[in-house]
């Protein structure tokens, strides 16, 4: 599971960019834990609950299942006021 962190890539400005630009947000805000979690969920999207869990204990984040789709609804939520604000202006 990517990190977040190396790699920067190109912004072209395709919707993906502008969703990884507002993860990026979420990290620098201090909203780790969810940012992280919604990156678990996007690249291991048909995995089960238990590897996703298991992926993020790898990269320090233990958590629960309940915790998970708390983080979950946190970085979805955050992610879409920051594409809301950015089609605002």
């Amino acid at each position: 599971m990517p990190g977040g962190g190396g790699y920067r890539g190109i912004l072209i400005n395709t919707p993906g960019d502008e969703v990884q630009s507002a993860v990026l947000a979420m990290e620098a805000f201090g909203y780790i834990r969810p940012a992280r979690t919604l990156r678990c969920e996007y690249f291991l999207k048909s995995a089960p609950l238990e590897l996703k869990l298991q992926n993020l204990r790898r990269v320090g984040i233990d958590i629960k299942r309940p915790t998970y789709y708390d983080y979950l609804a946190i970085g979805k939520a955050f992610v879409m006021g920051q594409l809301s604000k950015e089609m605002a202006a």
